[in-house]
């Protein structure tokens, strides 16, 4: 074996430069060889495993490969079925295969072309086709390779987002009721036609009015003790006064429900208020003019609504119209019955005690409780209370002016539920706009939700209101939605950006603002998205401006997104870590960036421990 070895070392010793010039050649061939085929590898896996349809076809459109992502997205059994038929055969539209084919002779190529296409059994499905030329050796173009992506489900979403904002704002214009949205400050967010038109205002002077400025000031107090329930998550219904525009009186009964985000707290109060202000005069005049029991027939008899007159042990003593037709029985069947026989059974117990109550001196102005029919149907009825005396001021009896509320109830929670689908429908689909813009560029995978997060967390760190609050986080989640519109090898290129493909960049803010808005949101986001690259001495872009002029949702979320985008890596160049971060804004804060906001957000790195959560693979 030694002697192989030492042999085999001369020989070696003996070769030629040029021999071994000749073998190293021969290596790298081998070494080049190996690569390209380990390229054809990798890339033959992405064609198998891309959830995107991917196809190269010849110049005619027939197809030539495609992998099983497409045998899936066109609904045929097998690949090779799918190969028999012309891709030209599977446009829903044949306009929309005329302008493909224009737009490729005239571009060379198409980036997301929106078209419908056809399934085997006959289905339309909504895609994205992406298309490439392909060449010969020659540089001739022989056919096309690209991706198909299906968006059925977003065009879907997107459908069921308008019907259901359509179908909201169709019970909302239409109700009978007034319908007023508060924020937690008593400001009026939201009215409808009915409200204004009660109020003597327009909608557009409604909006951002306090509400406590239409209350009088004897009100206010009994006004912020019902917020103080509302915020605690607690709806109700009370008899309340408001000022109109001209100054008189409007009596309402209002129903108000709690509101509240995705984490369970109070983002607005709705309320729905019933004009009674005729019915309150009624009322007052009934108690002006009753002296006794006989002119009490008289007047309630002439009532639209149910009047009802019963002693302290329940014995009914008067029955007018509005009784007959609301409870079915006639005024001589109720004179035998007990008042406890026309409540409901779950409510008697507290119909017996409010009784009781209201005997023993407890003053008590109204009730809701829930009446049963002579043909056995439970209304909801709100009853305005009035006590009789005698002549010595004893109480002898009980008159109660009540209104079937039941259509009310069921409409007040058709829109709560209708309002909590809107809601959560808004949330999907802005969050699955911000998927959207992830999976075109990898390596800000989170960003969104990062700056999302840390906007949120400045704003309330500065003490703002639940709304602003909100309106920053959502914007957030979506300030970079324009970048779909730049294609995704400038988004991941690595090394340095030219001036022309920065120039692109820029665009997204514009881009986005134009994607959201025709988008009717309860939000200013698309004015918050078309402004967050501005900056304080009018540097930034795409509107160059300055100081107030930039809303201050906008101004947050520009601090957030450069902190973030600082202290993350990125194709072009390494994280520069949060130190580095933090000291940029610190050294351009009131220049570049919001003064107050920059506070918050030093505040909660360097004293609160604020830390970016991890991206989620």
């Amino acid at each position: 074996m030694q002697n192989y070895q030492t042999m085999s070392t001369v020989k070696d010793e003996n070769k030629t430069k040029e021999q071994l010039i000749g073998e190293l050649s021969e290596l790298r061939k081998r070494v080049a060889q190996c690569e390209d085929f380990q390229s054809k590898e990798k890339y033959k896996q992405f064609f198998r495993t891309s959830r995107d349809c991917v196809f190269i076809t010849s110049k005619v459109g027939r197809w030539i490969d495609l992998n099983d992502a497409a045998v899936e997205l066109f609904g045929y059994s097998s690949r090779e079925k799918l190969m028999h038929v012309n891709i030209s055969d599977l446009y829903a539209k044949p306009e929309e295969r005329v302008k493909h084919i224009n737009i490729i002779a005239e571009k060379g190529f198409t980036k997301e072309f929106p078209v419908d296409l056809l399934r085997k059994d006959g289905t339309v499905i909504h895609t994205l086709i992406t298309s490439v030329p392909r060449y010969d050796k020659e540089n001739n173009v022989v056919g096309f390779q690209g991706t198909i992506r299906d968006i059925t489900e977003q065009k879907l979403a997107e459908q069921f987002l308008k019907i259901s904002e359509a179908r909201y704002r169709r019970i909302v214009d239409t109700a009978n009721e007034g319908i007023l949205m508060l924020n937690e400050d008593s400001i009026i967010t939201f009215a409808n036609a009915q409200m204004a038109e009660m109020l003597g205002y327009t909608i557009e002077e409604l909006i951002n009015k306090s509400y406590c400025s239409c209350l009088f000031d004897e009100d206010l107090a009994d006004h912020k003790a019902q917020m103080e329930l509302r915020k605690t998550g607690q709806s109700g219904r009370h008899k309340c006064r408001i000022r109109k525009k001209d100054g008189s009186v409007l009596w309402t009964i209002n129903s108000a429900t709690v509101l509240l985000d995705e984490e369970g707290r109070f983002q607005n109060s709705l309320g729905m208020f019933t004009d009674i202000t005729e019915w309150n005069k009624a009322e007052k005049a009934l108690k002006e003019k009753l002296e006794d029991l006989h002119r009490l027939t008289t007047v309630v008899s002439d009532s639209n609504d149910a009047v009802i007159l019963h002693n302290f042990d329940g014995k009914i003593l008067a029955w007018n119209r509005g009784a007959e037709e609301t409870y079915g029985y006639t005024e001589a069947e109720a004179l035998q019955k007990n008042i406890r026989d026309i409540v409901a059974e779950s409510d008697r117990e507290a119909a017996l005690t409010l009784i009781q109550r209201i005997k023993q001196g407890e003053v008590v102005k109204s009730f809701e409780l829930q009446r049963l029919t002579k043909d056995g149907r439970i209304l909801d009825v709100w009853l305005t209370i009035t006590l009789l005396a005698d002549e010595k001021g004893e109480p002898v009896a009980i008159a109660t002016t009540e209104r079937d509320i039941t259509s009310r109830k069921l409409a007040e929670e058709e829109l709560k539920q209708t309002t909590e689908k809107l809601r959560k429908s808004l949330i999907g689909t802005i969050q699955a706009m911000s998927l959207m813009v992830e999976t075109r560029d990898p390596y800000t995978a989170g960003h969104q939700r990062k700056v999302s997060n840390l906007a949120r967390t400045i704003a309330q760190e500065m003490g703002l209101s639940k709304d602003t609050i909100d309106n920053i986080r959502i914007a957030g989640i979506i300030h970079d939605i324009g970048k779909m519109s730049i294609p995704a090898e400038i988004l991941s290129k690595p090394g340095k950006i030219s001036d022309i493909e920065m120039n692109l960049i820029k665009v997204h803010s514009q881009s986005g603002y134009d994607i959201l808005k025709d988008v009717e949101l309860p939000y200013p986001v698309a004015e918050i998205v078309l402004q967050h690259h501005e900056r304080l001495d009018g540097s930034g872009y795409p509107q160059g401006l300055k100081g107030d002029k930039i809303l201050l949702e906008a101004k947050i979320i520009c601090l957030a997104d450069v902190v973030e985008a600082m202290e993350s890596h990125r194709p072009y160049r390494p994280g520069l870590g949060i130190d580095a971060a933090l000291e940029e804004i610190e050294k351009n804060k009131g220049i570049l960036y919001d003064a107050g906001a920059v506070e918050a957000c030093l505040k909660l790195f360097r004293k609160k421990g604020f830390t970016f959560e991890p991206t989620k693979s």
